[in-house]
């Protein structure tokens, strides 16, 4: 596994980062909650191609899952509010799929695609990433990959304020568009899992990183005693252990990485790890950033709570990382 990004990752890295510097900023975000979703940030993401970064596969001159990590490690960083990974990932599989030639000029052109991650029960509505907003829903429905359209589902209520909604994808939902069956289906929806995991992971990483740093700015600046409260213990050594926790996630969504992209057996496994430990590991930042706060913290002028509440919502939207997740590394 390479630890050094190349010369056009660099070059995506660097791109990327002023673009969620100038487009996604704090003041944008608390703009967005109303819907869940920046318009004008989508549209700048279309427009350079960043959604549909994994729509040609890397052999046919496409990006690879790295790439998109690394473009999901800085929207964690600004908390970009938008569907972004789901899109990412949804879009890459109604190319894979062949799906129908209007669906894929429709996301193409900027219409929000978005993934189910559980597959669906009938009768019983789950929260959807993106739900809220977008034109196309991808889900498992029995031994079927469907598509589904036309749902306009309401945004529903949640922590981060974000365009999620809770969809019963069960027959009669929307209009409906069989793109895979049998094992193919399976095994198509697994690695799209897959894939959402491992992209969380890296945006978590991000989102969790740049918590802290926030919280050690404010740490220098603020005092008690006559010295800033960076220089105590109970600040410092929690906030070395979150950082030295966030890097981990990171690397272990690298390894994710590679394993997919060498084929391996454990990539699955280690899809879950990254995710499980990345949502663990994150819920400790941004907890520890906030209390560096203190009181402000907890306040919505302060921009550190922006991060706790999205960490919130990416590491239980998938169900209890501590339970489903684990489970998934020990099978």
């Amino acid at each position: 596994m390479k630890l050094a990004l190349s010369e056009s990752q660099s070059m995506l890295k660097d791109t990327v980062a002023r673009l969620f510097a100038d487009e996604a900023t704090p003041e944008r975000l608390r703009a967005a909650e109303d819907t869940g979703v920046d318009q004008p940030l989508w549209d700048k993401l279309v427009e350079l191609g960043i959604v549909g970064i994994r729509a040609i596969e890397p052999q046919d001159g496409g990006m690879t899952l790295m790439d998109a990590a690394i473009v999901a490690e800085e929207a964690g960083r600004h908390v970009a509010p938008v569907p972004l990974i789901e899109a990412i990932v949804a879009i890459a599989l109604l190319h894979r799929t062949g799906a129908p030639a209007a669906l894929l000029s429709a996301v193409d052109s900027g219409a929000i695609a978005t993934l189910a991650l559980n597959p669906v029960v009938p009768g019983v509505a789950q929260p959807v990433l993106g739900g809220s907003r977008a034109h196309v829903v991808l889900a498992l429905d029995g031994n079927d990959l469907v598509a589904l359209t036309g749902l306009n589902a309401a945004k529903a209520p949640n922590i981060a304020a974000a365009a999620v909604a809770n969809l019963d994808l069960s027959c009669g939902a929307g209009e409906r568009f069989v793109l895979a069956t049998g094992d193919t289906a399976v095994s198509q929806f697994a690695a799209a899992c897959e894939e959402w995991k491992v992209l969380t992971a890296a945006y978590l990483a991000g989102l969790g990183r740049r918590a802290l740093e926030l919280a050690a700015a404010y740490s220098v600046e603020r005092h008690a005693y006559g010295s800033p409260i960076g220089a105590y213990q109970g600040i410092a050594h929690p906030m070395a252990d979150a950082a030295t926790h966030m890097d981990g996630a990171k690397l272990l969504a690298w390894r994710a990485i590679a394993s997919i992209a060498a084929g391996d057996a454990k990539g699955g496994a280690r899809a879950a790890m990254a995710y499980w430990w990345a949502a663990h590991s994150v819920d400790q930042a941004v907890q520890h950033s906030v209390r560096t706060f203190g009181g402000y913290g907890l306040s919505l002028e302060y921009d550190v709570q922006l991060y706790f509440r999205r960490a919130k919502l990416l590491s239980l939207i998938a169900g209890c990382p501590s339970s489903e997740h684990s489970a998934q590394l020990a099978a």
